[in-house]
């Protein structure tokens, strides 16, 4: 039955797909983050404004917006057509597939002025990158690990070595500043509660680098982080003080990467009672978060009484703002869940059939191609302040990772 289910997303995939193909490549061959659902076209420069983007945009709002997430969706869309390939044969996602890691080398191979191993983000294209000076963030590297992986069996013989010398050099990057890195200028980023994330790009590419390499310094590594997850179940309001599977485990590739690496040792590292509890934990989250009509979540419920009117709050300084925008702002935007679906078909993949059958109901609830995919409801635009329109606007990360969930899930089910 939930076989039959999935079949129905079968038309938004493809459309998917052809719209990817149309609307997310710059004149560098870069794939673009976002564009705007009204035009298919990245926004005009003067709507991505400092007031929308805050302290993060720098210079150069436009720029950041268009291509932040560029490399994490490139991941995503790798992982999607090397899975497409595998479950359908179709040669065609092979070289789809191939673009994007030339893509990938291109942007790597440009950062590398700054120190071997650096990424940085391709903020503008080629000619705009270096004046932001941003390294790449590891929830941006655990999408492209994750796709570079799956890629790498099936790349030609003669790219092998390049994509493994990339991915080890990148790794050796991290941890050559202990792990730490600079992030937006204003903070350091270490993998640490509550920032999570960190740990799905650490643990497969250093497991992966052990195996690869035999260097027993990745070992050391792997055995000191993987130790840090919490083997008891973890309350729901306790769960951002604590390591565990589903906080860390997030973009769904990252999880069975992991289990192929580690072979028979992974239920060893992470065994079935620890998934089992991270299920439930998701579920509830999911439950608790997500209360409103349809699996719907509204920022800020004193938004949906009558008469509300969205405001900015007063000393509102995008200058000083070290977050997102909407974080300073109350209004009436709603959302979908999103990266609790990519941690159960994470989770799907390893062979858990609850976890499975959820992530199918889930994904039915975005079919409409491009507008059911947005951060916010893209119904909520028109009634949002401007400083967080572009949310309910802007498409890009959630079609790529739709698009690699639905293979994964068609994998997962032979």
């Amino acid at each position: 039955m939930q076989e039959q289910n999935l079949d129905k997303l079968a038309p938004s995939i493809a459309r998917i797909e052809d719209y990817l193909a149309a609307h997310f490549w710059d004149p560098d061959g870069i794939l673009y983050a976002y564009v705007d659902v009204q035009t298919g076209k990245p926004f005009e420069k003067d709507f991505i404004t400092r007031e929308k983007v805050a302290r993060r945009a720098a210079f150069n709002p436009w720029a950041w917006w268009t291509y932040e997430d560029s490399i994490q969706n490139s991941g995503h869309y790798l992982d999607g057509l090397v899975r497409k390939y595998e479950v359908t044969g179709d040669a065609e996602c092979l070289r789809r597939a191939n673009d994007v890691w030339q893509m990938l080398e291109k942007v790597y191979l440009a950062s590398q002025v700054h120190g071997i191993g650096s990424f940085l983000r391709p903020y503008g294209g080629f000619l705009e990158m270096e004046k932001f000076m941003e390294p790449l963030g590891t929830d941006q590297a655990s999408p492209m690990f994750a796709g570079l992986y799956r890629y790498l069996r099936h790349a030609p013989p003669e790219e092998r070595e390049q994509i493994g010398d990339l991915l080890l050099k990148t790794l050796t990057w991290y941890e050559q500043q202990g792990f730490r890195y600079f992030y937006y200028k204003w903070l350091i980023h270490e993998w640490a509660p509550p920032l999570q994330h960190a740990g799905s790009y650490y643990l497969p590419a250093i497991a992966w680098a052990a195996k690869t390499t035999g260097d027993s310094r990745w070992s050391r590594h792997f055995e000191s982080r993987i130790s840090q997850f919490s083997h008891d179940r973890v309350p729901l309001e306790k769960s951002y003080e604590t390591f565990n599977l589903y906080r860390t485990f997030y973009w769904g590739g990252d999880l069975p990467v992991l289990k192929e690496i580690l072979g028979e040792r992974f239920d060893e590292y992470l065994p079935p009672a620890m998934r089992e509890n991270a299920f439930a934990l998701a579920l509830e989250d999911i439950a608790k978060t997500y209360s409103d009509p349809g699996t719907i979540r509204t920022f800020y419920p004193e938004s949906r009484e009558p008469g509300f009117k969205p405001y900015v709050r007063p000393g509102y300084n995008p200058d000083v703002a070290h977050g997102f925008a909407y974080y300073s702002t109350v209004h009436g935007g709603s959302a979908r869940p999103r990266l609790e679906v990519n941690f159960l078909c994470g989770l799907a993949a390893l062979g858990h059939r609850g976890a499975y059958q959820k992530a199918v109901e889930l994904l039915l609830h975005r079919q409409r191609v491009p507008h059911d995919f947005t951060e916010f409801l893209y119904e909520d635009h028109d009634r949002l302040p401007p400083q967080v329109d572009l949310y309910a606007r802007s498409t890009g990360s959630l079609l790529f990772e739709w698009f690699r969930n639905y293979w994964m899930l068609k994998q997962t089910a032979g």
